[in-house]
């Protein structure tokens, strides 16, 4: 019997109560029946018929306790609930489908970005490794540790001027083993894509 007995039986009696009683034996099953040719889902078509129960029964005035009219009632809401559904559903679909499309070009978009990352990345290690030692211990006290221009002068006993010109000589001697990079990134970039 379901919910819809406890409802139907909750419910004070009334010479209607066994009108809906008697629809629901004969058309409970029909209902559901109808519904899944819809829908597709037996769960959510009983669920359906069952709340076109409880409709029918708090407007049971309306329809004036005719059979053929709470039929026409029931076969209606059942009908209307399976519309109000499908168009739920594809509704849910529509956006999945557009949050997969996202996703998708996210993804493209991070793998493009990593490929880039790792390229340039190693690069610049290639064309710090090709570095003179002193010019690459400058490059690392500065660059990679953080240094201040004092603090590196102090720890390699030059001035801080001599410093600047040689973080200068550093930056010049990678520009020209880098400009190949961009032409290479270039390259990439269009092969990607």
């Amino acid at each position: 019997m379901g919910n819809i007995g406890h409802i139907l039986l909750s419910k004070p009696a009334s010479h209607h109560h066994e009108l809906i009683r008697s629809l629901f034996d004969q058309l409970y099953d029909r209902l559901v029946f109808f519904a899944v040719q819809m829908i597709e889902d037996e769960d959510a078509a009983e669920d359906m018929v069952q709340e076109s129960f409880v409709q029918l029964w708090k407007h049971i005035e309306e329809v004036q306790g005719n059979s053929i009219a709470c039929k026409q009632y029931l076969y209606r809401s059942v009908k209307n609930q399976c519309l109000n559904f499908v168009r739920h559903a594809k509704v849910v679909e529509k956006y999945r489908s557009e949050a997969i499309k996202d996703k998708t070009s996210f993804i493209e978009n991070a793998v493009v970005d990593s490929i880039i990352r790792a390229e340039v990345l190693s690069h610049v290690q290639l064309a710090l490794d090709e570095l003179p030692e002193h010019y690459r211990l400058i490059s690392d006290l500065s660059y990679v540790e953080g240094k201040k221009n004092h603090e590196i002068a102090d720890e390699l006993g030059i001035s801080i001027n001599t410093l600047k010109k040689q973080k200068q000589k550093v930056l010049h001697l990678l520009r020209l083993k880098l400009t190949s990079l961009f032409s290479f990134l270039l390259f990439l970039f269009n092969a990607i894509n």
